[in-house]
C-alpha cells in the first residue's frame, strides 16, 4: 500500500499492478425513490419518499433527504404507475429545497392516458449547499376526478 493509505479522506484505488491513494474527486452520483400513493386528496401536496420506499407523507419530516456536500441536482427521470382510477387533469411534480422553494419537474403530469407515465427534467441546475435538504413533492390541484393507486419511481442526478 502507499505512504499515505491512511489519510484520513482518502479512497485507495488500483489499476490492477499500482495503488493509489487520494482524495475521491467530485463526479456523478444518484438517489432512487420509490413512494406509492393510494388516493389523492383535492388541493393537497404530498412528499414522496427519498432514497429508499414507502408511502407518500403530507409533511416533510420523514421523507426529507440531506445533501452531504456541495452540488447541483441536475436531472430528474420519473415514471408514475397508475393501477386504480384515471385521472386526466394535470399534476405538478417539485423539488422543494429546505421546506421555502419549489423548483418544478413537470406542472403536466397526466396519468390518465397510461398506466404507466414517464417525466423527467434535463435542465435543472439546482445549486445545492451541504446541510440543505430537499423533498420530492406532488402538488394536487382540485380535481373532478382523483386518481388512486399510484407509484412513483424516479432517479434524480446530482453533479
Amino acid at each position: 500500500y502507499p505512504n499515505t493509505a491512511g489519510t484520513s479522506g482518502n479512497v485507495l484505488t488500483s489499476d490492477g499492478t499500482n495503488w493509489t491513494s487520494a482524495t475521491p474527486s467530485g463526479g456523478s452520483f444518484f438517489i432512487p425513490g420509490n413512494s406509492s400513493l393510494t388516493a389523492f386528496a383535492d388541493s393537497t401536496t404530498y412528499n414522496l419518499v427519498i432514497f429508499g420506499s414507502g408511502a407518500v407523507s403530507a409533511s416533510s419530516a420523514g421523507t426529507r433527504t440531506y445533501i452531504p456536500k456541495a452540488c447541483t441536482l441536475t436531472v430528474f427521470y420519473g415514471f408514475a404507475t397508475r393501477t386504480g382510477t384515471a385521472s386526466t387533469e394535470s399534476i405538478t411534480v417539485a423539488i422543494r429545497l429546505n421546506d421555502t422553494s419549489n423548483t418544478n419537474i413537470t406542472t403536466s403530469l397526466n396519468i390518465g392516458h397510461a398506466t404507466s407515465t414517464e417525466f423527467s427534467n434535463t435542465g435543472l441546475g439546482l445549486s445545492l449547499a451541504q446541510g440543505d435538504f430537499i423533498d420530492v413533492i406532488v402538488i394536487v390541484p382540485s380535481m373532478a376526478t382523483n386518481p388512486t393507486n399510484v407509484a412513483w419511481r424516479y432517479t434524480i442526478g446530482f453533479n
